[in-house]
């Protein structure tokens, strides 16, 4: 997930015996020519020499067709219809100047097969191919609610030069997010009180401000009409899209939640899919209890992998003998004392931001330590700012970007956010038992208005899919992975990334070499 912590991972699968999956060890500084471990039904193990084959096919150009609902690409859905929509025509981008990026609107049916139902604005951008075009590759950061057309640029100059010269990269921004009709719940007021709520309420005041302010209630309460926003919706309006731009076959980069659309898309429409990389793995869970043991036990891991780098680096500005006790010792003065930072505060619920948005890059962990460094002498700055930027809110403005409204509502459209149930008491101990991070929940945490079952994934086609997996990824931890490539079953191959965040494509030579092969 890209943005926003949402709790929705699940545990290790026995199903993953019951077929062939593929896997590939990387770290983040190893290029080495990468090798296949193939694990069969039965157990036994095979390696072979990865195929020196190319990253994504050709394709085809063609005249987009009017609506598509034949047998030819029915899938686990069943015959979903995908409008006719016209192509882009692009223009120059008037938001930002990236050299080469072009934007433009696509009117989108809400309802595809239901025309009288209206249409909204498809906010799409591309980085157009160095060279002779071959087709196009389309990207989705994840979220759910990142924006996907500014997403384009920061993709297309990572590719392999091969990649960068023979492809169109192409962004949008999916159905109620960025410019396509943003979901808007809340305002700015709402965000800065939701944000500084305390996750373990001490009061029947803070008690009763964490049900106020709480804004997956309020975004279900002013969109009756979620199920728009589902990422099967999202999936037709990438096949609609797709169509448009010129192509016969689907060629997708996703991370995050990016991967589950990239999954759902192959489920749906298994025939025309004609390369996909599903970084950062992620497949909803069963319960939401399966969902926050393994999210929780995901950012426990990555906080206590940041304790064990402080500890042992002397130049670390939160070293100590004991850097996990340091850091509770700190929470419990903050939750009992915010610290003042002009008109607001930085809240327990402000640090737990901070904390939570500081395990998703080793390249954060540095400026971590120097927030809470400042924070033990009352210099709350540090630790605000992480938590703005996790939140997307300007610093000059106090805007928020829309994203965490847009998460909330997709995620339970899509049915990945699931009611806790059970004993929540001994749940919460469940989770407090995993490591230092329980110190952030408590039994207010588990209030949720959504029940909508989760897209099944199930992938019938015959051409191969590419799943990562991040062995440290706090985000989308490891199981999620192997759930993933075994749902998609056995044309799913999963590159394993031992280095350290979330997403391993463009961290790792040898997951990058292993994906283009």
């Amino acid at each position: 997930m890209t943005g926003q912590i949402d709790f929705h991972r699940s545990a290790f699968v026995a199903t993953l015996l019951a077929l062939s999956v593929l896997t590939v060890s990387c770290s983040s500084d190893n290029a080495d020519v990468a090798t296949l471990t193939s694990v069969s039904a039965i157990g036994a193990t095979t390696v072979a020499t990865a195929a020196n084959e190319e990253f994504v096919p050709e394709t085809d150009q063609a005249t987009p067709p009017t609506t598509h609902t034949g047998a030819a690409i029915v899938g686990l859905y069943g015959d979903l219809p995908v409008d006719q929509v016209a192509a882009p025509v692009w223009t120059d981008c008037d938001d930002e100047s990236t050299p080469g990026r072009e934007c433009a609107v696509v009117k989108m049916p809400i309802v595809h097969g239901s025309p009288g139902k209206g249409t909204f604005d498809m906010h799409v951008s591309r980085i157009k191919a160095k060279g002779k075009k071959r087709g196009s590759i389309l990207v989705n950061p994840g979220g759910p609610g990142s924006e996907g057309s500014k997403y384009a640029a920061s993709v297309a100059q990572r590719m392999p030069e091969a990649v960068q010269k023979a492809f169109d990269i192409v962004g949008f921004d999916p159905r109620g997010t960025g410019k396509s009709a943003p979901i808007d719940c809340v305002d700015d007021a709402f965000r800065d009180t939701s944000a500084a709520l305390d996750p373990t309420p001490d009061n029947a005041e803070e008690l009763e401000a964490n049900a106020v302010f709480d804004t997956e209630a309020a975004c279900v309460a002013k969109y009756p009409d979620a199920e728009s926003y589902s990422t099967v919706r999202v999936a037709q309006d990438m096949d609609a899209l797709n169509t448009a731009l010129g192509e016969t076959k689907f060629t997708y980069y996703g991370v995050s939640y990016g991967s589950y659309l990239g999954a759902v898309y192959a489920s749906a429409f298994p025939n025309r899919v004609g390369a996909m990389v599903l970084d950062g793995a992620f497949l909803p869970e069963a319960t939401g209890n399966e969902a926050a043991l393994v999210q929780w036990g995901g950012f426990n891991k990555a906080f206590t992998n940041w304790a064990t780098w402080c500890q042992s680096l002397p130049t670390c500005e939160f070293n100590d003998a004991d850097v996990t006790a340091r850091f509770v010792k700190l929470v419990d003065a903050i939750d009992a004392k915010p610290l003042n930072v002009g008109k607001r505060a930085v809240t327990e619920g402000i640090m737990a931001s901070a904390t939570i948005a500081s395990m998703y890059s080793k390249l954060s962990w540095p400026v971590f330590a120097a927030a809470l460094s400042q924070a033990e002498n009352g210099d709350g700055t540090g630790l605000l700012s992480l938590a703005d930027s996790f939140a997307q809110r300007d610093p000059e403005t106090g805007k928020y970007d829309p994203l965490n409204e847009a998460n909330n509502l997709i995620n339970c459209a899509s049915g990945i956010s699931q009611p806790i149930t059970g004993d929540l008491k001994a749940f919460t101990q469940e989770l407090a038992d995993l490591g230092p991070l329980g110190r952030f929940v408590s039994e207010s945490d588990w209030q949720s208005v959504c029940a909508t079952p989760a897209a099944k994934i199930g992938y019938t086609g015959s051409v191969p899919l590419i799943v990562i997996g991040g062995e440290n990824d706090p985000a989308t931890p490891y199981s999620q992975a192997l759930t993933l490539t075994a749902a998609l079953g056995e044309q799913a191959s999963l590159i394993t990334f031992t280095g350290e965040g979330h997403g391993g494509l463009f961290d790792s030579p040898c997951a990058k070499d292993a994906a283009e092969k």
